[in-house]
């Protein structure tokens, strides 16, 4: 009797070694298609098996189920345990910081120009038409960034005719008189593009210069401006019919 005794505890505990040096088994389905899984079985119905896996809980239909095969409580027990050790020792995913918003300066000021011209009524009782647009341009003031008074400018032309624009055709003029050309920043695109008929550019300019820019002042085949920067207003020195 006494033999059988020892032979009982000797089995227990050779169990609960197993269970800590090569992991609890736990309950085990085996599916239709002929996989096996280690799990811990919470609950079953007639039509269903809900179980708990390493990965979190499932429910699985019992038709593709094949077999179960039920271990102990306490065996079952050892297992969630193992997992949720596991959980807790996972290292922890690297903090993953979000993309530098790549924000534009916000706008000070914004100056709408629109070039017009009268054209011609051929053989119309009215000799001249009402004027008609050729250009548009919308200036935005961003004042200075990074060492530059900073301006997009956006240009719609309704001209047949296409024209160049660049930095070239542009300069400012301080309250003193004083003359500065455009210059390009880093990170903003100067405008310098052709635009054609009912097209639209886009494009930056920047003045080297901390002192009070009075007036933008444009020369080009497009068309020809001067904007004042404190009054808002503009003239076209060119003028006459087309």
């Amino acid at each position: 009797m006494g033999t059988k005794r020892f032979l009982i505890v000797l089995s227990v505990a050779m169990s609960f070694i197993s269970w800590f040096s090569h992991g609890a088994v736990g309950d085990i389905i085996k599916f239709t298609r002929g996989a096996r899984k280690q799990c811990v079985v919470i609950e079953q119905t007639e039509k269903s098996v809900r179980f708990l896996t390493s990965m979190g809980e499932i429910e699985m239909p019992l038709a593709k189920i094949e077999s179960i095969e039920r271990e102990s409580d306490e065996v079952n027990a050892a297992l969630k345990k193992e997992w949720a050790g596991r959980k807790t020792k996972a290292p922890k995913e690297p903090e993953v910081k979000p993309e530098p918003v790549d924000e534009k300066p916000k706008i000070l000021r914004t100056y709408n120009i629109d070039i017009t011209k009268r054209r011609i009524s051929l053989g119309g009782k009215g000799g001249v038409g009402e004027a008609q647009p050729m250009v548009s341009f919308v200036v935005q003031d961003y004042g200075m960034v990074e060492g530059s008074r900073l301006f997009n400018i956006s240009v719609t032309s309704y001209k047949s005719t296409s024209a160049d624009l660049s930095p070239a055709n542009f300069h400012a003029l301080l309250t003193n008189g004083a003359r500065v050309d455009p210059k390009p920043l880093e990170g903003y695109d100067a405008l310098d593009k052709r635009v054609g008929l009912n097209q639209t550019v886009t494009g930056y300019l920047a003045f080297s210069t901390d002192a009070d820019i009075k007036t933008i002042v444009l020369r080009s085949d497009l068309t020809d401006f001067d904007l004042n920067l404190e009054t808002g207003e503009f003239i076209t020195p060119r003028t006459g019919l087309f």
